[in-house]
């Protein structure tokens, strides 16, 4: 199992998206998991699980089918921070996108977004996988197609010739949704693959935004910051990892853990202290969402879930929770029975 990490930094940005659409972000981040002191850390990595999380708790709320298509057009350059700062001075589209694919881990790293090209039409295709933990409830493709094509008009400041675009999924219920905003009425469900055609003259036009030194100066920026960010084969990542492994099955602690890296726990604890994190943050991180999932049961008890939790005492389980999530575990199980969220 590999476990890839993207920017805290990206956090802000959700959040002014539950803002416009009136959906409570306290609400939202804490059925994501996501503890108060990850959103407050500028230093803090989120796992991609966790804001797959957000993203569909988001959707939940609103209950909106086109959600992916919403977010899509949501995004703007200044919400993808240094990627985007890459993508308005680049030279021409072929160079912005470029940077965008190349940075997008920076950005998001699910999926993979490739580009191919004939005399006349180009194709940006996605392909999903290359994360554990995601639901499947979120149509990526939909969201990167959409914010790529909106990003791009904004940047030519003209409409641009979309095609034709083929998603894997069936978009069906909410196509018109996905007419408008793509700029296409030849949209197919249920393909090979999720592709986006458009006009290939369109990747060499030149970009009034293109500032060459500054462009050179954030790409370096860049290269460094995408080298810094944790993946799969980073401490933190290999704690997660074992504690998912084990929750439920016993109950390990440092030490054990150490002994699994095959470690001195002081060499532990300096690792996990480079990467701006704590064994104690990781274990709280697993226990939380764990322990929204097993609420989410009702066949589990609270002694139950306190015991595959790794609480000696299902007393120290209510205050802990509570400390996590703002509510008893009583309140966030009766907040989210079938019939709550109906």
């Amino acid at each position: 199992m590999s476990y890839n990490f993207v920017p805290n930094s990206l956090i802000p940005g959700f959040i002014s998206l539950c803002a416009q659409y009136g959906v409570s972000p306290d609400l939202v981040s804490r059925r994501a998991g996501l503890l108060p002191q990850l959103l407050t850390d500028p230093q803090a990595v989120v796992t991609v699980a966790q804001l797959d999380a957000l993203i569909c708790a988001i959707q939940d709320e609103l209950k909106d089918p086109a959600f992916g298509v919403h977010l899509g057009e949501f995004i703007r350059v200044d919400l993808l921070q240094l990627v985007g700062t890459l993508v308005v001075t680049a030279p021409t589209p072929r160079e912005a996108l470029g940077q965008f694919i190349r940075f997008k881990k920076l950005v998001h790293p699910v999926g993979e977004l490739l580009l191919q090209e004939d005399d006349r039409v180009a194709r940006l295709i996605f392909r999903e996988g290359g994360s554990e933990g995601i639901s499947g409830r979120f149509r990526y493709a939909e969201m990167y197609f959409t914010a790529i094509i909106c990003i791009a008009r904004s940047l030519v400041r003209r409409d641009i010739r979309v095609y034709r675009v083929d998603f894997r999924h069936d978009g069906s219920g909410w196509r018109d949704e996905l007419v408008r905003a793509l700029g296409t009425t030849d949209i197919r469900f249920s393909a090979e693959e999720n592709i986006a055609c458009f006009e290939r003259d369109l990747l060499d036009e030149p970009l009034p935004g293109h500032f060459p030194e500054y462009h050179r100066q954030i790409e370096q920026l860049a290269a460094r910051r995408l080298a810094e960010l944790p993946d799969g084969g980073d401490t933190a990542a290999a704690v997660l990892r074992f504690l998912e492994e084990q929750i439920g099955r016993r109950v390990v602690g440092m030490e054990d853990v150490a002994k699994h890296l095959d470690v001195t726990l002081r060499t532990l604890q300096r690792r996990l202290k480079d990467e701006n994190t704590t064994y104690a943050a990781l274990r709280d991180s697993v226990r939380y969402r764990y322990a929204q999932k097993y609420l989410r049961d009702p066949g589990m008890d609270m002694e139950s879930i306190a015991a595959a939790l790794g609480f000696s005492e299902t007393a120290n389980f209510y205050p802990a929770f509570k400390r996590w999530s703002g509510m008893s575990p009583g309140e966030f199980r009766r907040g989210n029975a079938p019939q709550a969220r109906n």
